[in-house]
């Protein structure tokens, strides 16, 4: 279930945030999910936080966008 919405954010520049409903899992209603892409060389992921709905948002969409950038400036 996480890995299908996981895989829906391969395509996204920069933080990534769903809330709730929002997520099409009825088990993950409760929470939010804040992600961002990364890419070194040919290898590409993503970084994220899982947490209830109700979290600082502008620290936990920070550390994850800074986390994404510092893997992406990573050298191979």
């Amino acid at each position: 279930m996480l890995a299908s919405v996981l895989g829906d954010r391969g395509g996204s520049d920069g933080p990534h945030v769903t809330i709730g409903a929002e997520h099409g899992q009825p088990e993950l209603e409760d929470l939010t999910i804040v992600t961002a892409n990364y890419a070194v060389g040919s290898l590409q992921g993503t970084v994220g936080v899982i947490g209830p709905t109700r979290m600082p948002y502008d620290k936990v969409v920070s550390i994850v966008d800074w986390t994404s950038d510092l893997l992406t400036r990573l050298t191979p």
